[in-house]
């Protein structure tokens, strides 16, 4: 451990994932992800979406489009701090409203899905595949957002039809931009 932080390699990760999700105290997490394997361990628990304060997902190159649960989104209640960062071929992200009973995916602002409410700080970086942050509808408190060598954005707000519901509120308190 140097300076608060446990450095851990790729092929142990899958293990202390295990291991901080048997933790029955811990409630504070942050944590940088290097695979898909691991994103998907994250995606299925509970315990440790709920524990997530600082999540960054690293080189996930075979992640072509990350598709959120509204589940998982109210599971990570606490999450503060995203960056996303060398995700190679990441062109998509996504809330899936199917386990809402409906169809498809949400692409424009619903009152009725749960919302990343603490989410405040968003870093995307180099993900050249990347078409567009609509997801970040669902970060109401969103301070800073940065988005560096994402060559493919077209748009940072966007539905299907590149119309998203107007919100008045939307944006309301980003105060950084870097693009």
């Amino acid at each position: 451990m140097h300076g608060g932080r446990l450095h851990i390699r790729c092929h142990e990760q899958k293990a202390l994932l295990e291991e901080l999700e048997n933790l029955e105290y811990i409630n504070k997490i942050s944590i940088i992800l290097a695979s898909d394997i691991f994103v998907k361990k994250l995606l299925s628990s509970y315990k440790l979406q709920s524990c997530i304060r600082k999540l960054h997902l690293r080189c996930c190159n075979s992640i072509i489009s990350l598709e959120l649960p509204p589940s998982c989104v109210q599971a990570m209640v606490n999450l503060e701090t995203l960056q996303v960062s060398s995700c190679d071929d990441l062109n998509d992200v996504k809330i899936n409203a199917e386990d809402k009973g409906k169809q498809g995916f949400i692409s424009s602002y619903s009152m009725a899905l749960p919302k990343f409410c603490k989410l405040h700080e968003v870093h995307i970086i180099s993900c050249s595949k990347l078409l567009n942050l609509t997801w970040l509808i669902y970060a109401p408190c969103l301070q800073s957002l940065a988005v560096i060598s994402c060559e493919s954005v077209e748009e940072v707000i966007g539905g299907s039809d590149g119309v998203v519901e107007e919100n008045s509120e939307l944006f309301s308190r980003l105060t950084t931009l870097h693009a």
